[in-house]
């Protein structure tokens, strides 16, 4: 039957007559979609950046440090850091996930312009939050001779956006 719809002359020549039609269209929106995309973004960050002051522009430039195992006095001092200097990003240190996540929340509302959220993890996000997973220092991990061609080595039994996924998972840039 789909052979017979197929081979059916009058069908299949509009059917071939309609995608020719469409093709160039298909094709001129998937090329301007990511553009247009792009537009809009460039769009907010031009006249977000136009309306800013020059003391804005500078605290924009600048992150500070975020500890979550500290006191309320301690966080709401960070808060009116954040406002006051119109800071652009904050970096967490040490402290939970909880904390962090009750934290960025509260910072990403006071501030003006979305924070840039950052963190010191360079061993895994176990490096400064606990109970989470703690990766072995790069160091160890570079003396580590992969000679096994099977790749069943600790080395390679890690996968390389292993620190990525933890710190994305997290909220983190």
């Amino acid at each position: 039957m789909f052979a017979a719809l197929l081979f059916n002359q009058p069908l299949t020549l509009k059917l071939v007559t309609t995608m020719h039609k469409l093709l160039p269209v298909i094709g001129l929106f998937c090329m301007l979609l990511p553009s247009l995309h792009g537009q809009a973004q460039s769009s907010w960050a031009d006249s977000t950046l136009n309306t800013m002051s020059l003391d804005e522009k500078i605290g924009q430039l600048i992150m500070v440090a975020a500890y979550s195992n500290k006191d309320s006095v301690y966080e709401n001092h960070l808060e009116a850091t954040i406002e006051k200097y119109h800071i652009g990003g904050i970096i967490f240190f040490q402290g939970s996930p909880r904390s962090q996540a009750l934290m960025t929340n509260t910072y990403q509302q006071s501030a003006k312009i979305p924070l840039m959220i950052g963190m010191d993890a360079e061993n895994g996000v176990g490096w400064r939050i606990k109970p989470a997973m703690e990766f072995p220092n790069q160091t160890l991990l570079g003396a580590i001779r992969d000679t096994n061609p099977s790749g069943s080595s600790h080395r390679t039994a890690m996968p390389d956006n292993a620190y990525p996924r933890e710190l994305c998972a997290r909220g983190r840039h």
